[in-house]
């Protein structure tokens, strides 16, 4: 008897900065659809002549994971701010990646109180993003056969990342 594996694609939406993000945002999408991970990048993923604030708004609405490159110009970007707050509202799993460029002092936003990971090179970025999400992956992306595991395994999640400061 042949037993039908249940696959599940993982939806992820980067949110960066253009002006000081955009090489660790790009590494980090191609690292991404290497391991075949749907990566929403704004740069890379709208059409031109796109209503732009609709499509990162329907990107947000169906990612399983809101990924976010923290630099000095992140941190002073309207829309980077506005992309935060819906992940936020959406309760969307975060992972935020900080650049060590980047004081404790300077973020705000309430994330003080998140779980941060500190990188530094591209490198870097990609090497934690793996060590931190293949867990996760793992979660998301096994038992699919049994919702009442994947149910439980992702109340554990919510609990643990979707803490409101």
């Amino acid at each position: 008897m042949q037993v039908n594996k249940i696959s599940m694609q993982v939806n992820l939406f980067i949110s960066y900065s253009r002006d000081d993000g955009a090489d660790f945002a790009l590494h980090l999408r191609k690292h991404l659809q290497e391991k075949q991970y749907d990566v929403f990048l704004d740069t890379k993923s709208l059409s031109v002549g796109a209503n732009w604030r609709a499509r990162i708004e329907s990107a947000i609405d169906t990612c399983d994971v809101f990924l976010f490159i923290i630099t000095t110009d992140s941190l002073v970007s309207n829309e980077v701010k506005e992309e935060f707050d819906l992940a936020i509202s959406k309760r969307k799993l975060l992972m935020l990646f900080k650049h060590r460029s980047v004081q404790i002092d300077d973020l705000k936003w309430g994330l003080k109180d998140r779980n941060i990971h500190e990188f530094f090179t591209q490198e870097e970025l990609i090497r934690i993003f793996d060590d931190r999400f293949l867990e996760t992956d793992k979660l998301l992306t096994r038992d699919l056969n049994d919702p009442l595991v994947v149910q439980n395994k992702l109340l554990e999640l919510k609990r643990e990342f979707d803490v409101v400061p």
